[in-house]
């Protein structure tokens, strides 16, 4: 069921008592193939039009999901989807559109990248943001891997590198890193092996107390004993699950809420408060707090 304007009105009554510095987009952001131009209409439709509330004027920070990278599965489904263009230029599946600039000066909040970070509060804290899209071995065989600007195109060692650069030269007290694909998840039978053995070793390894994802369409909170990784997966922010999801305990599964929603959180000092809002609540459905060591 698709609940983003829902999702959307509950995140401006939120922020509007929160006021937040800026808001985090974890991927799927324009569903379910991507942009097909930087005027595809979709970006104000989705984006602007949607999120137009006075206390969601702040910058929104993306990374790239799989339906971001122009999803497709079939040489037929592609050219359904490619038929929208009739001829306009420059009008192709590609992760490319949003990144460029030509959004940005269309709507001043948007800010997209591949792989990026961000410095807070003079350095407390270190935002990471990886594109786990190149991990996922199912995607390298896909039609839509062959996109421009697409899967194979990029290298899953090459993000894992330049993740552990960042994180071994960071001094900050918080370092949390954002990605589309969960490590470890409640609603599949097993957890994503294609990233776990490579990403969580890493996350351990450099103290990393928060990984932030998406792409399952549901919250969830997962948080194993004596690991300092905390998993909080929101992707509930628009298409969610239409019947209810078996839950698998797959290591440290804490939390999981199968409907529309998102996570707001906090820092300060030493302290990072989150909350898991559901939109069938006014009030969080869970709230958690992490502490800087």
């Amino acid at each position: 069921m698709q609940n983003q304007t829902a999702v959307a009105a509950l995140m401006a009554q939120v922020a509007d008592s929160l006021k937040p510095d800026f808001i985090l987009s974890m991927g799927d952001n324009f569903y379910e193939n991507g942009l097909l131009s930087v005027n595809d209409p979709q970006f104000h439709s989705s984006f602007s039009e949607v999120y137009s509330a006075d206390s969601l004027q702040v910058p929104w920070h993306a990374i790239l999901g799989n339906h971001d990278y122009g999803e497709c599965w079939t040489d037929e489904s592609c050219a359904e989807v490619t038929a929208r263009c009739q001829g306009q230029p420059d009008c192709y599946l590609s992760p490319l559109h949003q990144l460029d600039v030509a959004l940005w000066e269309q709507d001043w909040r948007w800010h997209c990248e591949r792989s990026f970070m961000l410095t807070l509060g003079n350095g407390v804290a270190d935002l990471f943001f990886i594109d786990t899209n190149p991990a996922i071995s199912d995607y390298q065989t896909a039609v839509f891997a062959n996109n421009t600007g697409g899967i194979l195109q990029q290298s899953w060692q090459e993000n894992l590198l330049e993740l552990e650069a960042n994180l071994a030269r960071s001094t900050a007290q918080w370092k949390l890193v954002i990605g589309h694909h969960p490590v470890r998840r409640n609603n599949r039978p097993d957890n994503n092996l294609d990233i776990l053995p490579t990403l969580e070793p890493v996350l351990e390894k450099y103290g990393v107390q928060a990984y932030f994802c998406g792409h399952e369409h549901n919250l969830q909170y997962i948080h194993r004993q004596n690991s300092s990784v905390h998993y909080v997966i929101t992707g509930g922010g628009s298409l969610t699950d239409y019947s209810p999801i078996v839950h698998f305990d797959n290591g440290g599964s804490q939390f999981q809420y199968w409907g529309s929603g998102f996570v707001s959180c906090a820092m300060e000092g030493s302290s990072l408060s989150c909350d898991f809002y559901g939109i069938t609540q006014q009030k969080p459905v869970l709230s958690i707090q992490l502490t800087a060591y």
